[in-house]
C-alpha cells in the first residue's frame, strides 16, 4: 500500500514536471520563434501533456468563451465557402489559423487550471519576457541607439524568416514588466526588482513604439493605483510627476527623441486632434477610416475574415485596428462574437478585484490589451491570446 502510494505520488510529480516544462517550451516558442517547425514541435509536445494530464485527472475545463470562439470560426467557414468572402483562400487560411489556435487556447487554459498554475504561469512569462528583452538587445548593439529596437532583427531558421517587431517587443516588455511590479508589489520588494523596471522601461522607449509607450503610462500608473487603493493620493502625484519626468527625459534626449519622442509628438497631437505629420500615424488612421466606410456598406457581413487587405485602397495590408479589422471580416455578428465575453470578463474581474490581487492585475493587462487593439490587430496572435487566457482563468477561479 505504501509503495502504491509513493509511485502514485512520484507519477504526480513527473506529470506536473513533464506539463510545466511543455508550457515553458511552448512559450518560448512563442515568443522567440513564432510560427516555425519549432513552435509547431513545442506546440505539439504541449498538447500531448496536457492531453494525459486531463486524462490522468479525468477532467476538462471549459468556458463559455469557446463556444463564441467557435461560432466566430464557423460563421468564417460558412462565408468562405459559400461565397460571401471576397477571396475564398485568404479567409480559409485565417480559418485555419483560428482553428489552429482554438485548440492551442483549450489546452493552456485546461493546463493552467488543473495543476492551479495561474500565477506561475505568469511569472514564467515575465521571465521569458525578460530574457527576450536582453537577446534582442544583444543582437541590436550595433545599431541600438541609431534606431528603432527591432526593427531589422531577423533571421532564417530552416526556410522560415523570423523577425521581431518593435511593437510586439515592446508589449511584451510592457506586460512583463505589469508582472513584476504585481510580483514585487505583493512578496518581493528588492532593489534587483526594481533594476527590472528601469531595464523594461528602457528597452520600450528605445523601440519607439506608441503602443509600449501607452502601456507603460497607462498601465503601470493603474496596477500601482489598484494595488495600493489606501495609498491613492501619494500614487497618484508620484505617477503623475513620472510621467512628466519621462516626457522630458524622451523630449530632451536626442537619442531617445530621434527614437521614440517625434513618434510620441505625433500621438499627442493626435489625440489632442491637432494636425499630425508623422507618416506612419496618418498611414494607421487612413486605414481605419477606410475600414470604416468599408463596413457600412455591408455591415452584417464583411468581407470575410482577413479580407481587408484585398479591398481597394488598401494595398494588400491589414486596418492596424482590431475592432475595424473584425468588422470588415465579419460585420457585427464577428465583433460581437469576439468581444461579448472579453467585456464580461473584465467586467467580473473588475467586480472581483478586492478578493484577490492577480485580479487587478489581469484586469489591468485585459483593459490594456482592449484598449492597445485600436491600433493593434492580435485577434490571431497567440501571445495576446496566452494573456486573454490566463484573464479566463482568473475569472474562473473566482466563480
Amino acid at each position: 500500500m505504501k509503495n502504491d502510494h509513493l509511485r502514485s505520488s512520484r507519477q504526480n510529480m513527473l506529470m506536473s514536471l513533464y506539463t510545466k516544462l511543455s508550457f515553458v517550451l511552448f512559450l518560448l516558442s512563442e515568443v522567440f520563434f513564432p510560427n516555425t517547425i519549432i513552435n509547431q514541435f513545442a506546440i505539439l509536445i504541449m498538447c500531448g501533456v496536457v492531453f494525459l494530464l486531463c486524462l490522468t485527472n479525468k477532467k476538462i475545463h471549459f468556458h463559455f468563451y469557446f463556444l463564441f470562439a467557435l461560432l466566430l470560426i464557423l460563421q468564417s467557414y460558412f462565408f468562405s465557402y459559400n461565397g460571401i468572402s471576397i477571396n475564398q483562400d485568404t479567409s480559409l487560411a485565417m480559418s485555419n489559423t483560428l482553428t489552429f489556435n482554438y485548440i492551442i487556447a483549450l489546452v493552456v487554459y485546461n493546463y493552467i487550471l488543473i495543476t492551479d498554475n495561474l500565477e506561475k504561469s505568469l511569472f514564467i512569462f515575465a521571465r521569458i519576457g525578460l530574457l527576450f528583452t536582453i537577446i534582442v538587445s544583444i543582437f541590436s548593439l550595433d545599431n541600438i541607439f541609431s534606431e528603432r529596437l527591432g526593427s531589422d532583427i531577423s533571421f532564417s531558421l530552416l526556410g522560415k524568416v523570423v523577425g521581431y517587431n518593435s511593437n510586439t517587443i515592446a508589449l511584451i516588455a510592457g506586460f512583463s514588466l505589469l508582472i513584476y511590479l504585481y510580483k514585487y508589489n505583493k512578496r518581493n520588494k528588492s532593489i534587483f526588482n526594481l533594476l527590472l523596471f528601469l531595464w523594461l522601461i528602457i528597452i520600450i522607449l528605445l523601440t519607439g513604439s506608441r503602443k509600449g509607450v501607452i502601456l507603460l503610462v497607462l498601465g503601470v500608473p493603474l496596477l500601482i493605483f489598484l494595488l495600493k487603493p489606501e495609498k491613492r493620493i501619494r500614487n497618484i502625484s508620484i505617477g503623475t510627476l513620472s510621467i512628466i519626468i519621462l516626457y522630458w527625459l524622451v523630449m530632451n534626449i536626442p537619442i531617445l527623441y530621434h527614437i521614440a519622442g517625434y513618434r510620441i509628438e505625433a500621438l499627442v497631437s493626435m489625440i489632442l486632434g491637432g494636425e499630425v505629420e508623422e507618416a506612419s500615424a496618418n498611414t494607421r488612421k487612413l486605414y481605419i477610416e477606410r475600414g470604416w466606410n468599408y463596413f457600412l456598406q455591408k455591415p452584417w457581413t464583411g468581407y470575410g475574415l482577413d479580407n481587408f487587405r484585398n479591398l481597394p485602397f488598401s494595398y494588400g495590408t491589414y486596418s492596424h485596428n482590431n475592432y475595424i479589422e473584425l468588422l470588415v471580416s465579419g460585420g457585427i455578428i464577428s465583433f460581437i462574437l469576439y468581444y461579448f465575453i472579453r467585456i464580461i470578463v473584465l467586467v467580473k474581474l473588475y467586480i472581483n478585484r478586492n478578493k484577490n490581487k492577480v485580479n487587478k492585475l489581469l484586469f489591468v493587462i485585459l483593459l490594456l490589451l482592449l484598449f492597445l487593439e485600436y491600433g493593434l490587430v492580435d485577434y490571431f496572435i497567440r501571445i495576446y491570446m496566452v494573456l486573454f487566457i490566463f484573464a479566463l482563468c482568473c475569472q474562473r477561479k473566482i466563480n
